[in-house]
């Protein structure tokens, strides 16, 4: 139960991102940072300072800064950060042949200036996006990410074409309904995660293996904690930065294939008549660089509000 969580839901607060703030062990995203640092707060507040636009997107998880300082978010695991995977996989788009239908959203040399970089990601990060030059690295990056720190990834129910497409990839699935916060301030999360911190653990201890009894009975005694102590987990939450909201979530476990956000980009793009569709007609004949994580297994966390 640590979960990597894309930066797109965890800007606005959407269900994906509160979901995993409040139930997994640890969150991992990818935090726009310099080219030439560590992924770490320090370099990304100098950086906020050089860019306009950047700096404007950091105001806008200023919500999170407790969360960061607190150690619930991190932006890297043993000094490796998402952004590595998703500069390799911008890379990759440009250099293999099977991928090139994806080249028509690319920003060329996006990768290569700081300023260009964070200016692009931050202004599609504040208008909701997505890019596709930036939102399919970015989302493939944080896949190879989680596949190689043996993570799950955070996902919305399914939507656009190529979300619908990727959950026909999806095997191994395995789904519980439990309470969540809506929304909810820094400091609301944090206490929530106290009050229920018990029976969260036992959550976390079965999290990863969502087969048999076991994993279910540990979901519903977490449920049934939420519903016991619920006044204290809304305790003077009037005072909040922002009213608490519960609501019932289906949470779904699946299994994907490390290369599903490629797969599933590509094949919305023929399903949309793509002007490039052609050179995927025949990928068999086509030179393509070998990516073993494209076998790898992505545990993949599913979430979708109900009653919506």
């Amino acid at each position: 139960m640590q979960i990597v969580v894309s930066p797109y839901p965890l800007t606005p607060r959407e269900a994906p991102a509160m979901a995993a703030l409040l139930l997994a062990r640890r969150v991992v995203t990818l935090l726009p940072a310099p080219l030439d640092g560590n992924g770490d707060a320090r370099s990304a507040i100098a950086a906020a300072g050089r860019v306009p636009t950047y700096r404007e997107f950091m105001k806008s998880w200023a919500w999170a800064e407790r969360l960061w300082v607190s150690g619930l978010i991190a932006g890297h695991v043993d000094g490796s950060t998402p952004a590595e995977d998703m500069f390799d996989v911008a890379r990759r788009i440009g250099d293999d042949a099977a991928l090139a239908p994806l080249r028509e959203f690319s920003h060329e040399r996006l990768y290569e200036d700081e300023r260009q970089y964070l200016g692009a990601v931050a202004a599609d990060l504040l208008k909701g996006g997505p890019d596709p030059g930036i939102c399919v690295p970015l989302a493939a990056g944080l896949d190879r990410f989680a596949s190689r720190h043996g993570m799950s990834v955070a996902r919305a129910h399914p939507a656009s074409v190529a979300q619908k497409v990727e959950a026909h990839l999806a095997r191994d699935s395995e789904t519980v309904v439990a309470p969540i916060l809506l929304q909810a301030s820094a400091e609301r999360l944090l206490h929530a995660r106290e009050v229920l911190h018990e029976s969260l653990r036992r959550v976390w201890s079965r999290g990863d293996a969502w087969k048999g009894g076991g994993w279910k009975s540990a979901w519903a005694e977490y449920a049934s904690a939420f519903d016991q102590r619920r006044a204290e987990v809304f305790e003077d939450s009037n005072e909040d930065e922002v009213r608490a909201v519960e609501g019932a979530a289906a949470i779904t476990m699946m299994t994907l294939p490390g290369d599903a956000v490629l797969r599933s980009s590509l094949s919305a793009l023929a399903t949309l008549g793509s002007g490039r569709r052609a050179e995927v007609s025949n990928p068999e004949d086509l030179p393509a660089r070998y990516d073993p994580l494209d076998a790898a297994p992505v545990r993949a966390v599913v979430v979708k509000v109900l009653g919506r």
